[in-house]
């Protein structure tokens, strides 16, 4: 199994976060979103985020092949210490093999 290294994600990845997932929005309803995002979507989505909940990505040879975050599970005070778990990685299985074989 190939190592791919996880860290958290900078503006810097908005673009290659967005191409992975318009990929799945294009290509599968894994998404459920009907249109892709932009770049500048992707960067706000990111300063949304922030330090509670993280976004991070994978690379393979210093490409972002995937990337999970953390999204608040509900607005409801009760939901405040629940999280939800989003990937996605069309691009490690397709091009360096699953992450989780």
């Amino acid at each position: 199994m190939t190592d791919i290294p996880l860290r958290r994600a900078t503006e810097s990845d908005a673009a290659a976060i967005a191409d992975i997932y318009n990929y799945s929005v294009l290509n599968s309803t894994a998404t459920f979103d009907t249109e892709p995002k932009t770049t500048s979507d992707r960067e706000q989505w990111i300063r949304d985020h922030g330090d509670r909940f993280p976004v991070f990505v994978a690379e393979a040879d210093g490409v972002v092949v995937g990337w999970g975050a953390l999204s608040s599970w509900g607005d409801r005070k009760a939901w405040q210490r629940t999280t939800e778990r989003r990937s996605t990685s069309p691009k490690v299985s397709r091009d360096v093999g699953s992450v989780a074989d």
